[in-house]
């Protein structure tokens, strides 16, 4: 790839058509059969129709083309979201590029509610601003009040103490980071690299060094502190608010809201069901069961519970208006969904145990019969 195939490249990854239309001008009216121009000029419009012209003529100048081939299929062309190069084909998982050799993850946009190319710092992003998601906008008409500049103050107050093995000035360090993160003073990738310094050696000490080396300056321990921590603030805020809203209106309930896939702690995939439909006053505690027992949480992430309840949890709550009730919602649905995989798996796997148990006994009883082979 030219240089100027590689700056409209990068030109069209960040939004400036102008000057990837302006680029692959110049370069077509000196080279009209370059190819790869061609299909990065289909970029440089929305309509069906300019874009199969733009592919077409890909085709006259190699009919065997595979990346027009598809996109005159899928309508879709795509690049490496690290060198920029095109693509032959758009990867449905994660896969190395054939051009730099970097892998390509393939992750959900949040804001764009599709499907990207993406790098390993870009997921880094692209998973916070869903955690952000998760805490913002997965909400429904049963809750009556959103966050608001005085859940924002309330997390002024955050301070974390649960971090074992580090000193009282790092822990006062990653209290910092996670304070700057929560009223907007920095980004997430940035706090996390923070705590990331602010860990030290402690970062990859023990179990973390079972965990791959830091990547971007954020080490695994970091990330999850990070989650832990802010999603810890977020519901403590919005449980101060509840026991505010409480004093004006009697009988305000509160309901445990999961995050609903495949990386939920399958107690809180049944607390949600639960307290969905019999949600508790704000002053109760949420009661969440596991195989090794109960432990009571008056909010997601609630310190006094153990870490088992509490670590890297995504989960939220809503607030019930007793004459409104609770309306069943789309993240309902994904939490039954949710559970009858995993029941499902749970007794296809319980079928193949017994199958085995049974092929066993079956053997050993043909050896006895049968001494000698």
């Amino acid at each position: 790839m030219t240089d100027s195939l590689k700056l409209a490249a990068k030109a069209i990854q960040v939004g400036d058509r102008q000057q990837a239309r302006r680029l692959l001008k110049e370069l077509l009216s000196t080279d009209p059969t370059n190819e790869e121009a061609w299909l990065l000029a289909s970029c440089l419009t929305d309509a069906p129709d300019q874009k199969r012209k733009c592919f077409d003529r890909v085709l006259t100048l190699n009919p065997n083309n595979v990346t027009a081939l598809d996109a005159v299929e899928y309508g879709d062309i795509s690049f490496c979201p690290y060198c920029q190069s095109l693509l032959e084909k758009r990867p449905g998982r994660k896969k190395r590029c054939p051009h730099c050799e970097n892998y390509i993850y393939v992750k959900r946009d949040p804001d764009l509610d599709e499907k990207v190319l993406a790098t390993e710092e870009q997921v880094a992003d692209i998973d916070e601003r869903w955690l952000l998601w998760h805490a913002r906008r997965r909400q429904d008409s049963a809750k009556i009040f959103t966050p608001t500049p005085a859940q924002v103050e309330r997390m002024h107050d955050f301070r974390t103490d649960r971090i074992e093995g580090i000193s009282n000035e790092a822990r006062d360090a990653i209290n910092l980071q996670i304070l700057m993160a929560l009223v907007g003073h920095q980004s997430s990738t940035d706090a996390m690299q923070g705590i990331t310094t602010a860990l030290g050696p402690a970062a990859t000490a023990g179990h973390w060094a079972n965990h791959r080396p830091p990547l971007n300056g954020i080490a695994a321990r970091a990330r999850i502190i990070f989650r832990t921590e802010t999603m810890r603030a977020y519901n403590l805020a919005a449980y101060r608010q509840q026991l505010e809203t409480a004093k004006h209106i009697p009988g305000v309930m509160k309901a445990w809201m999961a995050a609903g896939d495949t990386r939920t702690r399958e107690s809180h995939l049944r607390a949600h069901q639960e307290y969905r439909n019999n949600p508790i006053l704000i002053a109760e505690p949420f009661i969440l069961r596991d195989k090794r027992g109960q432990a009571e949480l008056m909010y997601p992430g609630d310190p006094n519970a153990p870490p088992r309840f509490t670590a890297n949890c995504r989960c939220t709550m809503s607030t019930i208006h007793p004459d409104i009730g609770v309306h069943e919602s789309d993240l309902d649905k994904r939490v039954a969904a949710e559970l009858r995989r995993r029941e499902q798996f749970a007794e296809m796997r319980a079928r193949e145990y017994l199958s085995e148990q049974h092929l066993e006994r079956l053997t050993e009883t043909r050896g006895e019969g049968n001494p000698g082979g």
